[in-house]
């Protein structure tokens, strides 16, 4: 990979169902070991958009390319997907016993998923009788077991109560930080996005198009969302997704937390975290507008940080839903 280069590119993605476009020339860019939240209402496409990004649909015209090479892949989805009548041990193996990997490597490996899930005492137990934040932390480490370069993440924590999202998103930053994937999520939840998203893109309209983005430097940082920045960030997306729900109820134009620019025919490069960086509630750089053709150029470059360049760069097999 060439440093600071993109590394996962979606260009022009458009899709349909039963004639009725979803969302609309969809571009982004994200570099190698970089995150991206995509946050917006229920039924506009986030789902898809992963989807095509794990590589395990193809959207019906645009083009998502990862690598260079075939790097792997893992997606978790929201109904977690885990094997009911397989213990976790089994269920974690699972990715590297149907790669037919050697059975010592998948001990090993799964050994070592587990641990880093805190999930070791509970190898032998099944899902039903895991808690929420355990069968979540479960699915998390099958997905991670197979060693993915892309990390696809579909509303990962809705099922758990506030105190549990945010432990367990807490803990997936801190992966992030250690392991060093690159990551691509989509939420409803507002703090989630702007806990574990360098880049937050707000998606709305009809059909669904980026409205904006915000550069969210400290991502994955220690303090999480206790941070004043964090606040004032989420105090952003706020405003921005209340504007795209009030253009969509009564026609207006949108204008959103940056000055509002004509939609047609738009392109808007977004500023990188080096011109957004959020000191707090009172030094807010927002995301620039919007359009249906819309290039947003996702390419944070926060300030540099010795253990980020140091991360160890795993490649296996992948999991998918």
């Amino acid at each position: 990979m060439t440093a600071g280069g993109a590394w996962l590119k979606v260009e022009g993605l458009t899709q349909s169902f039963d004639g009725r476009p979803v969302f609309a020339n969809l571009s982004f860019e994200l570099e190698p070991g970089r995150s991206l939240a995509l946050v917006g209402a229920s039924g506009c496409g986030k789902t898809t958009i992963l989807r095509a990004v794990a590589g395990l649909i193809e959207a019906g015209r645009g083009r998502v390319s990862v690598g260079p090479g075939r790097p792997a892949r893992a997606m978790v989805s929201q109904d977690l997907g885990l094997l009911p009548w397989k213990t976790a041990f089994a269920n974690v193996e699972l990715p590297l016993r149907l790669a037919g990997r050697p059975r010592a490597e998948r001990r090993r490996r799964a050994e070592e998923v587990l641990a880093l899930m805190e999930l070791t005492e509970l190898a032998g137990r099944y899902p039903a009788s895991l808690s929420g934040g355990q069968r979540q932390r479960l699915a998390l480490g099958r997905a991670l077991v197979g060693q993915p370069e892309l990390l696809v993440l579909d509303e990962p924590f809705s099922a758990l109560d506030a105190i549990s999202r945010e432990a367990l998103g807490d803990h997936l930053a801190g992966l992030w930080k250690r392991l060093g994937w690159t990551m691509v999520l989509a939420t409803h939840s507002i703090e989630e996005a702007v806990l574990l998203g360098e880049t937050v893109l707000v998606l709305g309209g009809s059909p669904t198009v980026a409205e904006a983005a915000f550069a969210n430097p400290d991502a994955g940082e220690p303090g999480g969302l206790t941070r004043a920045s964090a606040s004032a960030l989420a105090r952003e997306v706020r405003l921005a997704l209340a504007a795209v729900r009030g253009r969509a109820s009564s026609g207006a134009a949108f204008s959103g937390p940056a000055p509002a620019s004509p939609r047609a025919g738009l392109e808007t490069r977004f500023a990188t975290p080096a011109d957004a960086r959020l000191a707090g509630p009172g030094d807010v750089s927002s995301g620039e507008t919007f359009g249906p053709s819309l290039q947003s150029s996702l390419q944070p470059s926060r300030r540099e940080d010795p253990r980020r360049n140091s991360r160890p760069r795993a490649a296996a097999s992948s999991g998918a839903r």
